[in-house]
């Protein structure tokens, strides 16, 4: 249709932009692995000498913890996939609450399947996820599911909590250690890479995700598609995987599905074929 032939010309004319950015700016992290990092824990000291965590201390942590990510997982060198995912996710960015803030998208070479977000606008996303994902929608609810925690600063709210469950963040407190800001980059790695959001983060980034589906014009029924099966693999993997970090889906899966009734949208762009010629190119799939 009309619309989707708009959608092929606008990621026609982007793509080598985007695949140019995108590989440079993971890269750039990439380099960056068992590599000298202490200018940025430095810089993250100023969070801990205030009595709040602001937008000015995202660039600090999420930079940070996109090298903890790189660390454990490689990037993928594909530059037509990442194009392609940085597409999908700026298409959702351009349709949120803060279309303008600074975003990377990035795919992990692992066969794993799992999301990962940080701070400053980084979205990572493993090779085996996206291969999980059956049309553009669905990998665009992953994405979605991300940049929410990322636009409602999941990541710095939950450290904010923690240092003041810690007594670090106090009402006239004074300039605090300096070794105060290590161990809340560490709570935060342990929250992305580790343990995961909490369940009220987790049920108000898929809710997010749902809205900017709708909002971009996808069906957000891929999403609760994806969440389906990514249940039923949670279910058989008894080895545990990455997307362990992200518990629950059995009981959100109630949630998104509501909300999608709820919202009525039907009759939306799921782009499988797309899909399929960027993740899986030169190979005929049945279906």
């Amino acid at each position: 249709d009309m619309n989707q032939k708009r959608r092929w010309m606008i990621w026609g004319s982007v793509a080598l932009v985007a695949a140019a950015f995108s590989c440079a700016q993971v890269q750039q992290i990439g380099n960056q692995m068992g590599g000298p990092v202490g200018n940025m824990i430095a810089g993250s000291a100023t969070v801990a000498q205030s009595q709040t965590l602001d937008e000015r201390d995202e660039e600090v942590y999420g930079r940070s913890l996109a090298i903890s990510i790189t660390n454990a997982y490689p990037v993928s060198q594909d530059e037509h996939l990442l194009a392609y995912v940085n597409y999908v996710g700026r298409t959702l960015a351009a349709v949120s609450s803060a279309p303008d803030r600074h975003y990377i998208f990035g795919v992990l070479e692992t066969e794993k399947v799992g999301a990962f977000s940080a701070p400053n606008g980084y979205v990572f996303v493993t090779h085996g996820a996206i291969k999980l994902a059956q049309d553009e929608a669905e990998l665009a609810g992953v994405l979605g599911h991300e940049l929410t925690h990322v636009i409602n600063r999941h990541g710095i709210k939950s450290v904010q909590a923690q240092m003041l469950k810690g007594g670090l963040l106090q009402a006239g407190s004074g300039a605090a250690r300096i070794d105060q800001a290590m161990p809340s980059l560490n709570f935060m790695g342990d929250v992305v890479l580790k343990n995961g959001y909490d369940k009220p983060q987790e049920s108000e980034a898929d809710k997010g995700s749902v809205q900017l589906l709708i909002a971009a014009g996808y069906d957000p029924n891929s999403f609760l598609n994806y969440m389906k099966r990514l249940d039923a693999t949670q279910a058989a993997d008894q080895g545990g995987g990455l997307m362990s970090t992200h518990p629950g889906t059995h009981e959100r899966i109630g949630a998104v599905a509501k909300q999608i009734q709820d919202s009525g949208a039907v009759g939306r762009a799921t782009l499988r074929e797309r899909f399929r010629a960027a993740v899986f190119p030169g190979v005929t799939m049945a279906g």
